[in-house]
């Protein structure tokens, strides 16, 4: 098989990084939930709905740190010459994560708390772990498939 017309394998890392900021904006920044109840689809209304007003959901999902460390990674991704690293530093981004959250909290709240020390890393790290793994997975899938271009 050529490589004619398959996407090439770092253009996913790049998706999987822009997709919670995209889920971000269409959730909290546009009439979809909305547009969800006028279509009769109340099942996923109630749980997006539900979503949208969850604190946990709005600190590491809605806050500002998300949006300003997607865009720090992709520009830090586009100096590189070489994208050999970037699988490599998209297993680290959980990791990355943890002091954006905590550090954009103490800019925000204009306070400490130490319980932040521990919180933030024990919920985004799994959950980051979990996004991460499924999309390497995928991504490891589509390459031994030949379905996407390897650099």
């Amino acid at each position: 098989m050529s490589g004619h017309g398959l996407i090439p394998k770092m253009w996913f890392y790049y998706i999987a990084l822009i997709f919670p900021l995209v889920l971000r904006v269409v959730l909290l920044n546009t009439g979809f939930i909305d547009w969800l109840w006028y279509q009769q689809h109340v099942e996923a209304y109630n749980f997006l709905s539900a979503l949208r007003v969850q604190p946990l959901f709005l600190e590491f999902i809605g806050g500002w740190p998300l949006p300003i460390f997607i865009v720090t990674v992709l520009f830090y991704w586009q100096m590189e010459e070489h994208d050999d690293g970037i699988p490599l530093q998209f297993l680290l981004l959980p990791i990355a994560y943890v002091p954006f959250t905590i550090v954009g909290d103490i800019l925000v709240t204009a306070e400490f708390h130490v319980s932040n020390l521990w919180i933030h890393p024990l919920i985004i790290i799994p959950i980051g772990y979990i996004y991460i793994f499924s999309w390497a997975i995928a991504i490891w899938v589509l390459d031994k498939l030949r379905l996407v271009m390897s650099s």
